[in-house]
């Protein structure tokens, strides 16, 4: 057994409080096996009864490393490991690392501990054996990463940091992604969060321009195919398909990295000069120059995958992988090549056969037909018609639980509601119904959602001034608590000034944004009015996924919603919304007679609220 001073010495950023919580969980470090941008990994060894068994531990560093700028741009979004363990709890597939347990030193670090799946990053693997020329085992990788990330989009996560560092291979050939620090879920709004450390190279262009012009942009499934792209580029040749990277530079130019100010600058690989920021032009020849060292069969993927603002780009990593495997598995692969090699050579002697030479050569290099983007199919979902929570019923047995912090809130609403509408009517130009009406007609959404989400709002403006409601960066537009970054980077015309009656418009579409499979209404309104920190922070201290309290009659114990750990204002305007939408019909009409009473029946059993 490893005493507290020998790894005191090997863990020099833990103090005898850190070390003596992880001893009290059960792990002993055993020796430490990587080094990160700010963690570091340790193989611990974990105990129970008479099994035991090793795993990895991640134990975040203390120092910000201040020469790297993505770091300190990630360092000033929060608690990224606490991110982590959030969305990898949702992510069960046999090529994603699983993250076993989680828990927070004295000074707030997250530490969290994964399968110690004994394998070897595909980076390293690289940089040791050298480029991989055999076309199964490359299909083999690009298969299971291919497959991983669809899998994490089909769950709406982005991870947003594909690169060869965090691909790993084990011994019998399977692949596994992991690090899902910067992950995020597609609908996210976050502000622009980077990779770490190696990442840049991997990093789709209009990202890092987002970083240098401060225009707003997002994260999205394209982003993550292009990185998974130049993951598969490096596998294939040993070197990135671009050198692009942000380095700090007192000649560059000036970005506010939380509270401070640092100058940074673009380096694209170019022997001769720099360019501000990677335009498509400029990215195009990068891409032709590393598609044209590859082997002819892969240059058609790599293109696609690769191109900035590309119409014949790959909508989904369903799609990527198809088309990568038919490399490998479809006969045709090999005569597509050699067409494409030796076409200056064939050409010339089938000229005279007019139409098939033509025809030969569209079989050799045409592509799949462009597919419709996220957006264009995100307006054709119709929730005008949709319920998000068919048991949300004031005359349920849970709701008993919940009605002391509802049903006031109700009351209050049903004096002001009057008025509020009326504010509404006077922002807008629109009364209620016409509200409703152009959220079902324009935007397909749903009316009772629709009118608990305004009515909520601005039942709640008198009494919370906007700029107390935003939390740090996250700025707000109007009484219907849009974020402002929302507008940003959906905005097509880019103005400054944003009425009440198009911010209206943009709340209806982030409210959109943010419905998803298994949502309950709770979850929407909170994804809404709540960041994502603030979410996972609020579950992990009532160790619940539910936002209202719920019982358990099996062991006669109520368990506490994760609502009473958010900002008492955003918990008060969700309530709101959630309370107005158990009392709402179809058609957006609230009904104040379905209101339970105040003071419910006892229930037959005397269930304890645990203390938090």
């Amino acid at each position: 057994m490893i005493t507290q001073t020998e790894q005191r010495n090997q863990v020099s950023n833990l103090s005898t409080a850190d070390l003596q919580e992880i001893s009290c969980r059960g792990y002993s470090i055993v020796e430490e096996v990587g080094e990160g941008q700010t963690r570091k990994a340790f193989r611990v060894k974990v105990g129970k009864g008479n099994v035991s068994k090793t795993a990895i531990m991640k134990i975040p560093t203390k120092e910000v490393n201040e020469n790297s700028v993505c770091t300190m741009i990630n360092k000033s979004k929060g608690n990224l490991d606490l991110r982590e363990v959030n969305i990898a709890n949702e992510l069960v597939h046999p090529n994603i690392i699983r993250i076993l347990d989680s828990f927070q030193l004295d000074d707030g670090r997250t530490v969290n501990v994964e399968d110690d799946i004994q394998a070897t990053d595909l980076e390293t693997l690289v940089k040791t054996a050298g480029a991989i020329k055999d076309p199964k085992v490359l299909n083999r990788i690009g298969t299971q990463l291919l497959d991983a990330s669809a899998y994490a989009h089909e769950k709406g996560i982005l991870h947003r940091d594909i690169k060869p560092s965090n691909f790993y291979m084990q011994r019998d050939g399977r692949g596994m992604l992991g690090d899902w620090q910067t992950a995020a879920k597609i609908s996210t709004i976050e502000d622009l969060v980077m990779p770490t450390r190696g990442g840049t190279q991997h990093t789709y262009p209009g990202l890092l321009n987002a970083v240098l012009t401060g225009r707003p942009t997002r994260a999205t499934k394209r982003t993550d195919i292009y990185s998974a792209a130049t993951t598969l580029y490096y596998a294939l040749t040993g070197e990135d398909a671009f050198k692009y990277k942000i380095v700090q530079d007192e000649n560059g130019k000036e970005i506010t990295v939380g509270n401070k100010k640092i100058k940074v600058k673009l380096q694209s690989g170019k022997q001769f000069g720099e360019e501000e920021c990677i335009t498509p032009q400029m990215h195009a020849a990068n891409v032709k120059s590393a598609v044209g060292k590859l082997p002819a069969r892969y240059r058609s993927f790599f293109s696609r995958a690769l191109l900035m603002n590309s119409k014949n780009t790959f909508y989904s990593a369903e799609e990527a992988m198809e088309s990568w495997q038919k490399i490998h598995d479809n006969p045709w692969g090999k005569l597509r090549e050699n067409i494409i090699t030796g076409v200056k050579y064939v050409l010339p002697a089938i000229a005279a056969s007019g139409i098939t030479a033509l025809a030969i050569y569209g079989i050799a290099t045409n592509d799949r037909e462009v597919k419709p983007t996220l957006q264009d199919i995100m307006r054709r979902v119709d929730y005008s018609n949709f319920s998000l929570d068919s048991e949300l019923n004031p005359n349920s047995f849970d709701w008993r639980f919940n009605s002391e912090s509802i049903v006031p809130l109700l009351e209050q609403a049903r004096g002001k509601l009057g008025s509020s509408e009326l504010a509404i009517e006077k922002d807008t130009g629109m009364y209620m119904k016409k509200l409703l009406d152009f959220a079902r007609n324009s935007h397909l959404m749903d009316k009772r959602l629709v009118s608990s989400w305004a009515r909520a709002c601005y039942l709640n403006s008198d009494q919370m001034n906007v700029k107390e409601y935003e939390s740090g960066d996250a700025k707000i537009i109007s009484k219907f608590l849009v974020p402002e970054r929302f507008v940003q980077v959906n905005s097509v015309l880019h103005n400054s000034f944003i009425s009440d009656s198009t911010a209206m418009a943009y709340g209806i579409m982030y409210l959109k944004q943010n419905l998803g499979q298994n949502k309950t209404v709770a979850d929407v309104f909170t994804d809404y009015f709540c960041s994502r920190e603030e979410v996972i922070t609020a579950k992990m201290r009532t160790h619940s996924q539910e936002y209202l309290a719920t019982s358990d009659l099996q062991d006669r114990t109520i368990h506490v919603g994760y609502s009473r750990m958010l900002d008492p204002r955003k918990e008060k305007i969700i309530s709101t919304a959630i309370g107005l939408y158990s009392i709402t019909d179809e058609e957006g009409n609230l009904n104040w007679d379905k209101v339970p009473k105040r003071n419910c029946p006892q229930s037959s059993y005397s269930l304890p609220i645990p203390p938090l």
